[in-house]
């Protein structure tokens, strides 16, 4: 990420790439996860055409993947920078705990235009292709989650929020550490006062973003590009984390939360003292990014209960039915009989 200004950082995300050191510490048995064989690694295919470096992807597949849960990762940078062999050790490790994973690139060109909703299009993308291609490396489509950290936290948030199929989302669980989720109330944005930290090269970094300068972005803009404005019930679970005093202000992941709760979806929220940013804290978390994951993703019992309740009521309509076809005969024994009797 360009290092212009505190606030600059603040303000476009300060997406820090993941680091995949803390990322793979946090996970279970590190040092197997990095150089395990039973992790199979298929680098740069691509999710659209043409092919390039702005849309690759690589894929990171456990041995003898069936059905297994998905992961998108994304990586940070601040709109303009970073790629995804930044977390290539982080991959390993998460498809070392039973993930099949996908490290995902998107486009940084400026000269493309804003971040928003470039960016946001490309994870989608990506997500469309992962789960198309579910099969191929042993997953699951109906068991989806992405990850990000800083910019990549927020891409996630917004591509988890707007990925939709007959209503019901995509995307099951979002992990964003350290993402800015309401940009309606960020510091230095529309009409919101300035912190001391803002500098006016905090003009240039926005542009990254939104395409407009801090004091003039619509506040039609901030709101569609908040992943905050775009919370519906039944939407997808959330992981959220954040320092107390970091680049982004802990009101983006607490008015988040509040959010998610008002709209009754799942929120988990974690506050970590000091000024860690997104990577800086994930050895500290691990344990419980992976505790949301195994539950968000866990293959749903429901799916089983209609196949199991049709069984259960084919064969009462069958016990019935020879019930019936016993009582008839004797019936009909009994009425032909002289007696009376059978």
């Amino acid at each position: 990420m360009r290092r212009t200004s505190r606030c600059a950082a603040l303000l476009t995300g300060a997406a820090i790439a993941l680091s995949a050191a803390s990322l793979v510490g946090a996970l279970p048995s590190p040092a197997a996860a990095a150089s395990s064989p039973a992790v199979h690694v298929i680098t740069d295919l691509h999710y659209a055409a043409p092919a390039s470096t702005a849309n690759a992807v690589d894929v990171y597949e456990p041995a003898g993947a069936r059905g297994a849960p998905m992961v998108v990762v994304v990586h940070g940078g601040g709109f303009v920078s970073g790629d995804k062999s930044s977390l290539a050790a982080a991959s390993r490790g998460l498809a070392a705990a039973g993930y099949v994973v996908f490290a995902v690139n998107y486009s940084l060109d400026p000269a493309l235009g804003p971040a928003y909703p470039r960016e946001v299009d490309d994870v989608q993308a990506s997500l469309a292709w992962a789960r198309l291609h579910a099969g191929e490396y042993g997953g699951d489509p109906r068991r989806v989650g992405i990850v990000g950290e800083s910019a990549g936290a927020y891409l996630a948030a917004m591509a988890g929020l707007a990925s939709r199929e007959d209503g019901e989302p995509v995307v099951r669980a979002v992990v964003s550490l350290s993402g800015p989720m309401q940009l309606t109330t960020y510091p230095g944005l529309g009409q919101n006062r300035c912190t001391a930290a803002c500098t006016a090269s905090t003009v240039a970094d926005l542009r990254a973003l939104l395409g407009c300068s801090a004091a003039r972005c619509p506040v039609g803009l901030l709101r569609a590009a908040s992943p905050a404005e775009h919370v519906t019930h039944n939407g997808p679970a959330f992981f959220l984390a954040n320092s107390s005093t970091e680049l982004i202000p802990l009101d983006q992941a607490t008015g988040m939360a509040a959010s998610l709760r008002a709209a009754h979806d799942r929120v988990d929220l974690v506050v970590l003292p000091g000024t860690g940013h997104g990577g800086d804290y994930l050895s500290q978390i691990g344990d419980q990014v992976l505790a949301f994951l195994r539950q968000t993703l866990a293959p749903p019992a429901r799916a089983l209960k209609p196949a199991a309740w049709l069984i259960g009521s084919i064969a009462g309509l069958v016990v019935v039915a020879a019930l019936a076809s016993v009582t008839a005969v004797l019936v009909r024994r009994r009425r032909a009989s002289p007696s009376g009797y059978v």
